[in-house]
């Protein structure tokens, strides 16, 4: 579908991936979800490390995290079933349907 989308960017397609009025967007739900999955612990020559901060809590990530996934995720499954409904314009269409970004987390990790 890149070709399709570059060639002939279809607005209604980009109003489906970037909402100007609410200012949402899968693509940055996705983003924060691996930015800040990626920075929980930092990668040194010994292995991963967890920095310390003097007067301060720890506290997990993990809440937002799985929020910002799950609203990509049904945001996702959205855009699908538009773009399954205008199948006559999108005709390379066939997504991975067991790609990681059709499904939603829990902290339980099922």
């Amino acid at each position: 579908m890149y070709n399709e989308f570059v060639i002939a960017p279809d607005l209604d397609l980009k109003s489906k991936l970037i909402d100007d009025v609410s200012r949402q967007s899968p693509i940055a739900y996705y983003v924060y979800y691996w930015f800040v999955r990626n920075r929980i612990t930092e990668t040194v020559g010994i292995g991963e490390i967890q920095g310390q901060s003097d007067n301060s809590t720890v506290v997990s990530p993990s809440e937002k995290m799985i929020k910002a996934w799950n609203n990509m995720v049904d945001d996702v499954n959205n855009i699908v079933y538009w773009i399954k409904c205008n199948k006559c314009d999108y005709p390379s269409f066939s997504p991975d349907l067991s790609s990681d970004i059709f499904f939603k987390i829990n902290t339980l990790g099922i």
